[in-house]
């Protein structure tokens, strides 16, 4: 019940599957020079460590190969940069990481108390 002023169904009480996600640096991709991406992934792909992540195309040098671009570490793909003209430095992949529910608890355990 809510609060105890409204009736709660009993489909609302069943547990809710949960997954708790987090990232750092290793979890960015970013365009090493300027250039034209290309993603080979999509939005929640699950992705592995040293997967082909796309290319990063420079139309001004069009003899050598484009650049590959691979993924540090596994994890879901939550943001992309569009497939377009990008620069030096800009954010092409973003992914997340899963943590369990133990290992969250314990880095709040050891955040200092106020």
């Amino acid at each position: 019940d809510h609060l105890g002023v409204v009736e709660m169904e009993d489909k609302w009480r069943n547990p809710v599957d949960t997954r708790h996600v987090f990232n750092r640096q290793d979890h960015f991709i970013y365009a090493p020079t300027d250039g034209v991406f290309e993603p080979l992934v999509g939005l929640g792909t699950e992705v592995e460590p040293g997967q082909l992540a796309g290319y990063l195309h420079r139309p001004e040098f069009p003899l050598p190969p484009p650049e590959p671009l691979h993924f540090k570490i596994g994890g879901l793909v939550a943001a992309i940069r569009a497939p377009a003209r990008s620069r030096a430095g800009d954010c092409l992949f973003q992914l997340l990481g899963d943590r369990s529910s133990e290992e969250i608890l314990a880095c709040i355990n050891e955040l200092p108390a106020r």
